[in-house]
């Protein structure tokens, strides 16, 4: 399994390195991820929305985000074999980023990050 994160604590990258400890790869801001996601197709695509350029930007943060990432990703990307969970826990953000998605009809949840201490990474997968 090919997994992308888009995060940029590092105390949540080290949860998710444990998890999925193979073939993972991160970004922790809109202009990495566009950078690291690159030719590859992931399965599994986990994405934050207040990133790092974002906290400075809050007056404008497009395009330094998370949903500015996902509009990317539907505008460039074959997501047809992709699930994507968004694990922010912005409770204005996350749940537009899940409707964008849906409204394109990709396969998607949304999972706050403070949920994860009692999920294992498989069952995540297993989830959609």
């Amino acid at each position: 399994m090919n997994v992308f994160v888009l995060e940029d604590n590092p105390g949540r990258m080290e949860w998710f390195r444990d998890h999925f400890p193979n073939n993972i790869k991160f970004a922790s801001t809109y202009d990495e991820a566009i950078s690291n996601y690159g030719p590859s197709l992931y399965n599994l695509v986990f994405i934050d929305h207040d990133l790092l350029g974002w906290r400075e930007n809050k007056h404008n943060p497009l395009p330094h985000d998370g949903y500015s990432f996902c509009k990317w990703l539907i505008e460039t990307k074959d997501l047809s074999f992709t699930k994507i969970i968004i694990h922010s826990e912005n409770k204005v953000w996350a749940p537009r980023i899940y409707g964008l998605l849906l409204k394109n009809k990709i396969k998607a949840m949304a999972i706050p990050f403070n949920l994860y201490s009692s999920i294992k990474g498989e069952a995540l997968c297993s989830s959609f």
